[in-house]
């Protein structure tokens, strides 16, 4: 997914007159950049929820507590 978003936004910045017709508009390669950590903060996310909703299953007591 991170491969496909950042293939277009170089082919978006190395067409950027076709694009824009000219006008002043280059974020260059830091939009691309921000792109980029946007889309590792949501997959760490994803994971993390993946991960949280795994242990909700584990009901047993992680800390030493002898049962009776």
């Amino acid at each position: 997914m991170i491969a496909f978003i950042l293939t277009g936004l170089v082919l978006y910045y190395r067409n950027l007159d076709d694009v824009t017709g000219g006008e002043p508009f280059n974020y260059g390669f830091s939009f691309a950049l921000c792109i980029l950590g946007m889309c590792f903060a949501a997959l760490v996310d994803i994971i993390l929820i993946y991960d949280l909703l795994m242990t909700k299953k584990n009901t047993e007591s992680r800390v030493g507590v002898e049962k009776k």
